[in-house]
């Protein structure tokens, strides 16, 4: 895919709105991620590539028994840290879900890598599902 860009009021590149794309970022995932709290899979192997991208819109699908509450996080893949670190705003304000559905999370992302993580879920099981579109 052949990306245009052109810059932001502040003069960061960006890929145009009209470019967007979609794909599935997770899917079926029925476990918390265990890994220590800020490496989902301690090399940035498993982040969504971001480059070039403002805005990413998270499309996630929540089923589950007994379920009583699920956290998702947004982590960002700091390169030269070699971590992920939690976005404490976007995960308290947007990622606590108590009840099964489909629900739409629209963060700034700025470039890099980002992972939408599964932090904590009370319940008897679940299954998460997440697409994500990049603009």
């Amino acid at each position: 895919m052949t990306r245009t860009f052109v810059e932001d009021t502040q003069g960061f590149p960006i890929v145009e709105a009209s470019k967007e794309t979609s794909t599935v970022h997770r899917s079926a995932v029925t476990v918390e991620d265990t890994l220590a709290e800020n490496d989902p899979d301690n090399d940035g192997s498993s982040g969504l590539d971001a480059s070039g991208y403002r805005v990413a819109t998270f499309d996630i699908k929540i089923a589950g028994v007994d379920f009583e509450e699920i956290l998702l996080v947004l982590a960002r893949w700091n390169p030269i840290a070699g971590l992920w670190f939690h976005d404490v705003k976007e995960s308290w304000d947007k990622g606590f879900f108590t009840e099964v559905g489909t629900y739409s999370i629209q963060v700034e992302v700025r470039a890099g890598l980002v992972f939408m993580k599964v932090v904590n879920f009370v319940g008897t099981s679940f299954q998460v599902d997440v697409w994500v579109a990049l603009s």
